[in-house]
C-alpha cells in the first residue's frame, strides 16, 4: 500500500497499564488535497478527549482498504476508513481484537465538503467511543480472571495421628499400635517429622515362661513429598529407638518367679506415604505407608529359667510395617 500518515498523539485521560490504545483512520480519497489540513484539523478538535492514539493516513488512489501492522502499534485498536457513495459517505470500521466490522452512513449531498466531512468525524468519534468502552471493559474482565498469586508461604504444619502394625517377631502373629507424629513440611517439598508411639502388649508362652512385651517406639523422619492436585506421595527414611519393657514369668514354681527388664534397641527404616485429600477446602489428609524396620541393635530375649536359658521370642531383624491414619496439614 502506497501511503503516508501523520500521528496526533492525543495524551488526555490516561487508561489502564499507561499505553494507550491506537486508532487508524485513514481519509477519504475523494478529499480535495487542498482540504487535507483542515481535515486534520477537525480530527485533532473532536479526538482531544478520547484517550486514544489517533494516526491520520492519507491513502494513494489505488489504496482498497487499510491493513493493521501490529509491530508498528502495541496497542492496536481500530482501522477506520471511508468509502465514497452516491449522496454519502460510508464509515467502515474494523475492531482488530476481534476482526468485527462496523459501518456507518453520513449523508454528503452533492460532495464531500467541510460540513459533511466533520459530520462524518462526529460518527467516527462515537464509534471510537463505543469500541474503546468495549476494549476496556475486555482488559477489566481479563484482569479479573487472572488469580490472585497464593502468599508465599514457609511451610505447613502437619499433625498426624494413625494406626501401626508390624510383625517383628516369629511367635507375634501380628503387632498393633497407635502413633502420634508432629512434622514440618516445606515449601520446597522436603519433611521432617517427629513421633511416638505406643503398641499393644504382646503375651508368648513357651517352655513353662509366660513373657509380655511392650514396646513405645520413637522416631524421627526425613522425607521428600510432592503432591499433584488431591493427591501425595511422601518417601521417608527414618531413625530412632525403642523402650522395650518385658516381663517374664516363670510358671513351674510355685509362687512364680516374674523378672522385669528394659531395653533400648536401635532402629532405622523407610516407609512411602500416600495421602488423599477429599477436599481443597478443609486441609485433612487420609494417609497409607508401607515400610521396613530394621533393628540395628536387636534385643536379647534369652531368659534363664534355672534349669535352662530359653528364647520363648525370636525377634525378625528387618520387618514389614503400615501405618494408616489421618493428618492435618495447617
Amino acid at each position: 500500500m502506497l501511503s503516508w500518515c501523520l500521528g496526533l498523539g492525543l495524551a488526555v485521560t490516561p487508561t489502564t497499564g499507561g499505553t494507550r490504545p491506537e486508532v487508524s483512520i485513514t481519509l477519504p480519497k475523494e478529499l480535495e488535497p487542498e482540504l487535507h489540513d483542515v481535515a486534520r484539523q477537525i480530527v485533532r478538535a473532536h479526538f482531544m478527549d478520547v484517550a486514544v492514539v489517533v494516526v491520520l493516513r492519507t491513502a494513494a488512489p489505488e489504496d482498497d482498504r487499510p491493513v493493521a501492522d501490529p509491530a508498528k502499534s502495541p496497542l492496536p485498536l481500530a482501522l477506520l476508513w471511508f468509502e465514497q457513495e452516491e449522496g454519502s459517505l460510508l464509515l467502515l470500521a474494523q475492531e482488530l481484537e476481534t476482526g468485527r466490522m462496523y459501518q456507518r452512513r453520513v449523508p454528503t449531498g452533492n460532495g464531500l465538503s467541510v460540513e459533511s466531512w466533520e459530520l462524518a468525524v462526529v460518527v467516527a468519534r462515537e464509534v471510537v467511543l463505543g469500541l474503546l468502552e468495549r476494549h476496556e471493559l475486555s482488559r477489566a474482565r481479563a484482569t479479573a480472571a487472572v488469580p490472585p498469586e497464593p502468599a508465599r508461604q514457609r511451610g505447613r504444619l502437619r499433625l498426624a495421628v494413625a494406626y501401626v502394625g508390624s510383625k517383628y517377631a516369629r511367635e507375634v502373629a501380628w503387632a498393633s499400635g497407635g502413633r502420634l507424629e508432629l512434622g514440618w513440611e516445606f515449601r520446597n517439598h522436603l519433611t521432617v517429622a517427629a513421633s511416638g508411639s505406643v503398641w499393644a502388649p504382646v503375651e508368648v508362652h513357651s517352655h513353662d515362661v509366660r513373657l509380655r512385651v511392650t514396646r513405645f517406639p520413637v522416631e524421627a523422619a526425613v522425607g521428600y513429598r510432592v503432591e499433584w492436585d488431591r493427591i501425595a506421595l511422601n518417601p521417608e527414611l527414618w531413625t530412632g529407638f525403642e523402650v522395650v519393657r518385658r516381663q517374664a514369668s516363670i510358671q513351674r514354681v510355685d509362687p512364680p518367679v516374674t523378672a522385669k527388664a528394659l531395653h533400648y534397641p536401635f532402629v532405622v527404616g523407610g516407609r512411602v506415604r500416600l495421602a488423599y485429600r477429599p477436599s481443597r477446602k478443609v486441609p485433612l489428609w487420609f494417609v497409607a505407608a508401607v515400610g521396613a524396620s530394621v533393628r540395628v541393635t536387636p534385643t536379647r530375649w534369652h531368659i534363664d529359667t534355672g534349669s535352662a536359658v530359653v528364647s520363648p521370642l525370636t525377634e525378625a531383624r528387618a520387618a514389614p510395617d503400615v501405618l494408616a491414619g489421618a493428618q492435618l496439614s495447617l
